[in-house]
C-alpha cells in the first residue's frame, strides 16, 4: 500500500505543477480506509502519508504539504500525532454548523496550533451564505438566522 500510495502522488506530481497540495481531506480517523485506520493504530496512516510526503518531496521539493485535519476541536492531539511528518502547513476546515460561529474561539484555537507546532495555517474549507433561501436543489448548511455571524450577511 505504500508503494501504491508513493506511485500515485508521484504520478500527480509528475503531471501538476502546484504551490501546493493536500494529501488526504479532513484527516481525522483514518486515511484509505481500512489499511489506514488511525485507531487503534496510528503507524498505519502515519505510514501513508510519510509515503505520499516523500512523493511530493522526490518530484518537487519546493511544494509546500497541506495536513488537514477535520476541525480545530482535536487537532492540537492529532497535530501531535502527526509532528515527526514532513510538512508545511496546518489545513482545518471552518463551518458554522459544525464548529459554531465564534470566531474568537476560532482565532485562538488557529494561534495555539501555530505557536505549538510553528507551521502556517490554512482555512482549507468554509462556507457561508449570501442567502438563506432555497435557490438549488441542495441542503442549505447554514439555514437559520441565528447561525449567521452578524453583520457578515
Amino acid at each position: 500500500m505504500k508503494d501504491s500510495v508513493y506511485s500515485y502522488t508521484s504520478l500527480v506530481m509528475n503531471r501538476i505543477q502546484t504551490y501546493c497540495i493536500q494529501i488526504g481531506n479532513e484527516i481525522h480517523n483514518r486515511l484509505f480506509h481500512p489499511e489506514g485506520n488511525r485507531w487503534p493504530d496510528s503507524n498505519q496512516m502515519l505510514s501513508l502519508l510519510q509515503s505520499a510526503n516523500k512523493a511530493v518531496r522526490d518530484v518537487n521539493p519546493g511544494t509546500k504539504i497541506i495536513t488537514h485535519y477535520a476541525g480545530y476541536e482535536g487537532a492540537e492531539n492529532f497535530y501531535k500525532l502527526v509532528q515527526e511528518l514532513d510538512y508545511d502547513i496546518i489545513g482545518l476546515p471552518f463551518y458554522l454548523l459544525w464548529r459554531g460561529k465564534s470566531l474568537s474561539e476560532l482565532d485562538n484555537a488557529l494561534k495555539r496550533l501555530q505557536q505549538k507546532f510553528e507551521k502556517d495555517i490554512l482555512i482549507a474549507e468554509t462556507a457561508y451564505p449570501f442567502t438563506l433561501g432555497w435557490n438549488d436543489q441542495t441542503n442549505n448548511i447554514v439555514r437559520l438566522d441565528e447561525q449567521l455571524i452578524l453583520p457578515y450577511f
